[in-house]
Formats: structure tokens, sequence, C-alpha cells
């Protein structure tokens, strides 16, 4: 019973592997995406990459109704990012700005790490799934 739920586990991280796309840093130096899904009528998400830094551009917009009243704002978040192989246990500061190959956009986040994997990458789209389970579609700008 072990013997086959090992074969299951193994054959299960294989699946999970052929879905993953390997990227270089030069693919994703200075390109910009919009996210395309999921979408949010409110916000206009966007990533930007530079050779060092993921910048998260976070422009949110609410009609005026009852309850809001026209609120627009900003939000710019940047982060140090480097593309990895495998799920780091740690982010490695050493990394980033290497050129390198990997199916990972590995990056700080407040003292911890977060993790995208990387799952369709072309000169018009990125889809990536997130450490915690959710997939985002981004269309290049």
């Amino acid at each position: 019973m072990k013997r086959i739920l090992y074969i299951i586990m193994v054959l299960w991280f294989c699946v999970c592997d052929i879905q993953a796309q390997a990227i270089t840093l030069q693919q994703l130096k200075n390109t910009s995406w919009h996210l395309k899904e999921p979408s949010n009528p409110n916000v206009d998400t966007y990533f930007e990459f530079s050779d060092r830094v993921l910048t998260n551009v976070s422009d949110a917009h609410y009609a005026d109704t009852k309850f809001r009243k026209g609120l627009k704002k900003k939000y710019t978040n940047k982060y140090l990012y480097y593309i990895a192989n495998q799920i780091p246990s740690s982010f490695d500061g050493k990394k980033v700005g290497q050129s390198g190959q990997g199916t990972y956009i590995i990056q700080e986040l407040d003292g911890e790490f977060f993790w995208f994997q990387i799952l369709q990458f072309s000169s018009s789209e990125l889809k990536v799934k997130t450490k915690f389970g959710q997939t985002f579609v981004f269309e290049k700008v």
C-alpha cells in the first residue's frame, strides 16, 4: 500500500512539473504585464519587471455609490526577485539580478518569500500559479 501511495505521489509531482514552463531573466527584464484573469472591475493590476525588482502596481478606482464616493488610489509595491528551478527554503538575496533559467519567480515579501510558478509564457501572455494555488493570467502591455 505504501509503495502504491509513493508511486502516485511521484506521478503527481511529475505531472505538476510538466505544467510549468522555464523562462530566463532576460525574457522578463523590462516587461510590463496587465492582470487579465481573474478580472476585477475596480482595480487595474500591473506587474513590471526590471532585472532585480518586481513592481506590483494596483490602480484602484470605484464609482460613486451610496457607500463609496469616487475613491481613486494607486498602490505601488516593489519586491526583489529572482528566477529559480525549484522552490527554495528561504529567499536568497545573492541570486537577485543573476541570469539563469527556471520555472519559478521567487520574490522577497516583508522579510519572508513568496513564489509564482510559471505555467505559460509567450510574447503576449504570462500565466502563473501562486504558492496558495491561485492562477493569474497577465497580458503584455
